[in-house]
């Protein structure tokens, strides 16, 4: 856990000095290696593996910001007093989207109560303009602005999975977004946006695992029809060309399908014996139950986004049995890491026991504690 340090002194050019701290911060939330003294830190390099778009929407992503992007927003006024630390949260709060990021927002609060809680950051409590996005571009865009310029928040975290329109300006301004959803190419491409994880990356690492791991002769390639979903299956078509694997099935299907029996019969009939699946949860616990329907246990390879406690109680334990779920940080349900178990935690103190855990409520908490790892290593 984020160690306690304390953040001394006034708040000007705070955000300057976190946004070179937050690799750091990243590396050390998550239990890595962290670099030694006078290694170059940064935002994470644009993905290795083929795959996604290269358009970033930040006019050419990839570096750290120069020092006048940043100067123009940093300042004691901007987000910070002497007992709070104002940040913005955009995200699905309501509608068809939150059927992806509806968790967070319990993730986020339950971060938020605990380190409030404890004294905040360095004696400053962590104050939330909430900003619903609705899984919509334009309003995520929209949101970005407000929260900048009217609002002045010191920082940004996000579960919006539509980000390119807001991405440009946040370069322009400098300002940071913080963990959160890390699915979408954007947030290994742009220099103000600090992953949790390698989301994007893992899909390709997720048809690594299908051959190497799980022997897949024949794959069938499946995603939803959102873009983030898209690319991500493009990179494990990608990875898989390079491994040779033949991908002899590949289908797009509505988000939230309650049954998905024609595509899976087609992927059986095209000699397929593995998919892998760029889904939702909704559409996973779908494609299993489709499964057990069909009396058919290929290996199933599945994104982050398909791992929640629904997943658990709806699948069987056969189906269950060997099938590999990406993780961009630990799972909620390996307790031999004390992170996890602080999680779990104020998760359930905030929520209750039967509260729903899942991939995306783990992110938003790490994003909260990242942040305070972040702003207490600037130290006096």
């Amino acid at each position: 856990m984020p160690s306690s340090t304390v953040l001394g002194g006034p708040a000007g050019h705070v955000r300057r000095v976190v946004l070179v701290l937050l690799a750091l911060a990243a590396a050390s939330a998550c239990g890595l290696r962290v670099p030694s003294q006078g290694a170059s830190f940064g935002p994470a390099a644009p993905p290795s593996t083929p795959g996604g778009t290269s358009d970033t929407g930040a006019g050419g992503g990839g570096g750290a910001p120069s020092e006048g992007n940043v100067s123009d927003v940093g300042g004691a006024e901007v987000g910070v007093t002497d007992d709070t630390i104002e940040i913005g949260i955009m995200s699905a709060l309501a509608g068809p989207a939150t059927v992806l990021t509806g968790p967070m927002k319990a993730g986020w609060d339950a971060a938020i109560r605990a380190i409030n809680s404890k004294g905040g950051i360095g004696g400053r409590e962590i104050e939330v303009v909430w900003k619903d996005t609705q899984g919509n571009g334009s309003l995520y865009a929209e949101a970005v602005r407000d929260l900048v310029e009217n609002k002045k928040v010191f920082t940004l975290t996000s579960g919006e999975l539509s980000h390119q329109a807001g991405a440009g300006y946040l370069v322009e301004k400098g300002v940071p977004v913080i963990g959160g959803e890390s699915a979408a190419p954007v947030w290994f491409q742009n220099p103000m946006y600090f992953p949790i994880g390698n989301q994007y990356n893992g899909t390709a690492a997720m048809a690594d695992w299908a051959v190497k791991k799980g022997g897949a002769k024949a794959v069938a390639l499946m995603s939803v029809n959102l873009s983030v979903s898209l690319e991500g299956c493009g990179a494990a078509k990608t990875h898989l060309e390079k491994l040779g694997v033949p991908l002899v099935y590949e289908a797009a299907v509505p988000i939230g399908a309650p049954d998905l029996s024609t595509y899976v019969t087609q992927a059986r009939a095209k000699g397929a014996d593995a998919l892998l699946t760029c889904f939702d949860i909704q559409t996973t616990v779908a494609l299993l139950k489709t499964l057990e329907k069909q009396r058919w246990h290929p290996y199933v390879g599945a994104a982050s986004g398909a791992a929640d406690d629904d997943l658990l109680k709806a699948a069987s334990p056969e189906l269950l049995e060997g099938m590999v779920v990406i993780f961009p940080l630990p799972s909620w349900t390996d307790t031999t890491v004390p992170a996890v178990v602080q999680y779990k935690k104020d998760f359930e103190a905030l929520a209750g026991r039967g509260a729903r855990n899942s991939n995306f409520a783990m992110r938003a908490y790490v994003s909260i504690f990242l942040l305070k790892e972040a702003v207490e290593a600037v130290g006096e």
